[in-house]
């Protein structure tokens, strides 16, 4: 958000809240009611989907990381779990959603990673899914989807 006003940062600062999750705490489990938006500030979070009994891992969030864009769609498709110790910056989906509202273009920075991360982990959950790649170590399902060019077809 490069030359954003001073003071739409200071009302995003004003949002944000400081967490501190201990090792092996789940964040959020899947199927709960979306809350809000997380930056990893310290630690690392494994972000995962059960399936059938499974546990199928997404992805890892780590320092600078974002996370929880699936909580946008209402309830979370997702688990997420506090591998280390973590510090983590909450931003409350109530307040992201009426700043949102409010002044859409200058959020264009967000919603564009947002909606980008999103995509990417539902790449991975099919891919996840998909009977041809059970098995699939995690780094060579990124190395995969990083490789793959997603293209939309419309219907008809």
């Amino acid at each position: 958000m490069a030359g954003s006003r001073p003071d739409l940062l200071a009302t995003i600062a004003d949002c944000l809240q400081f967490m501190a999750v201990a090792q092996n705490t789940l964040i959020f489990r899947q199927g709960e009611e979306a809350d809000g938006l997380y930056l990893v500030v310290q630690g690392t979070v494994q972000i995962f989907s059960e399936h059938d009994n499974n546990r199928l891992i997404m992805s890892h969030s780590s320092k600078s990381h974002l996370f929880g864009e699936f909580l946008l769609c209402g309830n979370s498709i997702r688990s997420t779990l506090a591998l280390t110790d973590c510090r983590l910056l909450f931003w409350p989906m109530e307040t992201f959603g009426a700043l949102l509202l409010q002044q859409p273009e200058d959020f264009t920075p967000i919603t564009t990673r947002l909606v980008r991360r999103l995509g990417w982990n539902q790449t991975m959950l099919a891919l996840r899914l998909s009977s041809l790649f059970i098995g699939l170590n995690e780094q060579i399902a990124r190395d995969l989807i990083n490789a793959l060019t997603i293209k939309s077809i419309p219907a008809n």
